[in-house]
């Protein structure tokens, strides 16, 4: 506070001088405080950069989640056109679709190369969670026990194929011929008069297209696939068998069971599983 007592109660007995001194003192002291403010207000400024600088941010960025992830295991030499073999060009229908499924779940599906048995003997304690394109009648009792499956998501067609164009026919009469089969595959809905097994299916349809044989029993989504990369004709007639395929899903994964529905249900109901399939069937230029 600053005191003033050098006027009387009237201005104009004032002397000039002690006018002009109490002035100055007004002035400098209004200096004072006006500097010290300043001079406080800077070194706020100052400490209180330093402390945000110095301390652990308050207010910490929310940790990134981890997506999750499903093994599931190929062939080295793949099984086209499901799957081709690691490094091609194109990776093959079941590899798209996977891509497809992530897409709409954020689950990442990791393809590692492995024989089928291995495959099976490393999912039965969860190193590998996830068979792509496989069905429940393909297991032991013990091993359903141990899996949970999805909703098909696509067919498997096995066929009496025929070489050259189409007949136009449902069904063809193989009564008393030989049908060529895949070696180790059973076809317990089929009566053979007389069955010759081939190692291959490229062995299968070159047979056909060389005469040696009417009819076989093909996959038709590989038959047809095969054939046009062999640059020969082959045509089917009556269906052997009908399979729908799933994923096996092991139960340590299995909250992810009602994510993979759904993506499968969309991808069928917008016919993107369909246009995959067709993209790996046309015919090569």
């Amino acid at each position: 506070m600053i005191k003033v007592s050098v006027c009387s109660s009237t201005p104009e007995v004032c002397d000039e001088a002690a006018y002009r001194g109490v002035r100055q003192v007004f002035v400098k002291k209004a200096m004072h405080i006006s500097g010290a403010t300043a001079f406080f207000s800077r070194w706020a400024a100052v400490v209180s950069s330093l402390f945000l600088f110095c301390t652990p941010s308050v207010i910490a960025e929310e940790p990134r989640l981890e997506r999750p992830v499903l093994v599931t295991g190929q062939a080295e030499d793949g099984y086209r056109p499901f799957l081709f073999p690691v490094g091609a060009p194109r990776r093959g229908i079941y590899y798209d679709i996977a891509e497809r499924v992530t897409a709409i779940t954020g689950i990442e599906i990791k393809w590692e190369v492995m024989p089928a048995t291995r495959g099976r003997y490393l999912f039965e304690s969860c190193q590998v969670q996830l068979e792509f394109g496989v069905s429940p009648t393909w297991y032991s009792d013990k091993e359903l026990a141990n899996s949970h499956f999805s909703e098909p998501f696509m067919k498997h067609i096995d066929a009496l194929a025929y070489a050259g164009p189409d007949q136009g026919v449902d069904q063809i009469s193989v009564k008393d011929e030989p049908v060529l089969a895949i070696l180790g595959y059973r076809y317990p809905t089929f009566e053979f008069d007389e069955r010759f097994d081939v190692k291959s299916e490229r062995t299968m349809i070159m047979m056909l297209h060389q005469g040696r044989a009417k009819a076989g029993i093909l996959e038709k989504t590989v038959g047809q696939y095969l054939a046009n990369d062999m640059g020969v004709e082959i045509n089917f007639a009556q269906t052997v068998e009908t399979t729908e395929l799933s994923l096996r899903v092991h139960p340590c994964a299995e909250a992810h069971l009602p994510a993979l529905n759904q993506a499968i249900a969309e991808l069928k109901n917008s016919g993107e599983i369909g246009r995959i399939m067709e993209s790996y069937l046309k015919p090569v230029p």
